[in-house]
C-alpha cells in the first residue's frame, strides 16, 4: 500500500485525503477477506440510509464478482459495494 501512495499524484490535503482512504479500504477488505475467505462483503458508507425496502435479496442473488451502483455510462459510486470473494477483489 505504501508503494502505491508513493506513486499517487492526488492531492493529499482534498478532503483529509479522500482517495487515500479510498484505497486503504480495498486494503482492509483484502485483509478481511482473507481471513474469512468464505465470505462475502456488502460494503456501506456510514451516510448511506437503507429503507425498510432495501432489496437485500437481491444482493445475494449476484453472480458477478464486483457489484456497485453505475450513475452514468462513465461514472460510478462504490457507496454500496458488494465483493463475491476473496479473488474478485484482487
Amino acid at each position: 500500500m505504501q508503494n502505491l501512495f508513493k506513486n499517487l499524484t492526488h492531492d493529499k490535503t482534498f478532503w483529509d485525503g479522500f482517495w487515500f482512504k479510498t484505497i486503504e479500504r480495498f486494503f482492509l477488505l483484502e485483509n478481511y477477506m482473507g481471513r474469512n475467505p468464505g465470505e462475502s462483503i456488502l460494503h456501506i458508507e456510514a451516510d448511506v440510509l437503507l429503507l425498510h425496502n432495501f432489496t437485500f435479496e437481491k444482493i445475494e442473488k449476484i453472480q458477478n464478482g464486483l457489484a456497485f451502483t453505475i450513475i452514468s455510462e462513465s461514472q460510478a459510486i462504490a457507496s454500496i459495494f458488494f465483493v463475491r470473494d476473496l479473488h474478485s477483489l484482487r
